[in-house]
């Protein structure tokens, strides 16, 4: 992947993982690309690969994120790009809430809270000494994790992952939605090439209402293997399948 002076991003996709309640392994993400289908329950992520002691630490959240991150296989030091939007808001407005009402709080429940801690938690387990970044842009923070894993590949690096996560805000922050609402986590291992490019669209109008977030809309275009334009709240992002562009060429 590299940036040009037009800040388009380059890149091959090597791996994918994605997990969602309704959604919980690739044959059930593949379909949901295609026409939408996701399962009638709701499943857990297991996690079965990480110990049991750290596994115990985690809520829905970091356990959808380290579902996906253990689905793309050994890391043998890749660097590690994590992005989220809100990171796990419900476990941070639990925190306010004893702070408020205790005047202290859980150191536990504080370490695991902080937006590095999944990646953190992610290397801890696996004993493995691979950079680690957290990035958070709104809801572009998706693409600030395709810009930040940009830089990394250009320094040299032979693979990068992306992790993204999202939870629905609490009830209490619902006045701030401007997006669709899911819970998600996807990973993606990416290396320098030229299957994909990713840039700012200059498409000029306003984006418009879209039925799943910025990120989920990426990842349905990777799945389908086709060109996307990306909406979120305040920018566009063009996602191009290089192959497909110069078929239709």
């Amino acid at each position: 992947m590299s940036a040009s002076t037009a800040m388009t991003l380059h890149f091959s996709l090597a791996r994918w993982c994605a997990w969602a309640p309704r959604l919980p392994d690739a044959a059930a993400w593949l379909a949901w690309a295609q026409d939408g289908r996701s399962d009638d329950v709701e499943h857990a992520p297991a996690v079965a690969a990480m110990a049991p002691m750290l596994r115990r630490r985690l809520g829905r959240y970091g356990r959808m994120a380290l579902e996906t991150l253990f689905g793309l296989g050994d890391n043998t030091g890749q660097p590690i790009v994590f992005a989220s939007r809100h990171g796990e808001l419900s476990r941070c407005l639990a925190l306010l809430e004893e702070r408020h009402a205790t005047g202290g709080l859980s150191p536990q429940g504080f370490s695991v809270a902080v937006h590095n801690a999944v990646p953190g938690l992610y290397t801890i387990d696996r004993q493995v000494a691979a950079p680690v970044s957290a990035v958070a842009a709104g809801a572009d923070s998706f693409a600030a994790a395709f810009i930040e894993a940009a830089t990394l590949l250009s320094d040299g690096h032979e693979e990068v992952w992306i992790a993204v996560c999202e939870e629905p805000m609490p009830e209490i922050f619902a006045t701030f939605v401007d997006e669709p609402q899911q819970a998600y986590a996807f990973a993606l291992a990416l290396r320098a090439g030229d299957e994909w490019r990713f840039a700012a669209s200059p498409d000029t109008v306003a984006p418009a209402t879209t039925d799943i977030p910025g990120a989920l809309q990426c990842l349905r275009g990777l799945l389908r293997g086709e060109n996307t334009l990306v909406r979120t709240p305040a920018q566009c992002w063009q996602l191009t399948a290089v192959d497909a562009a110069r078929r239709a060429a």
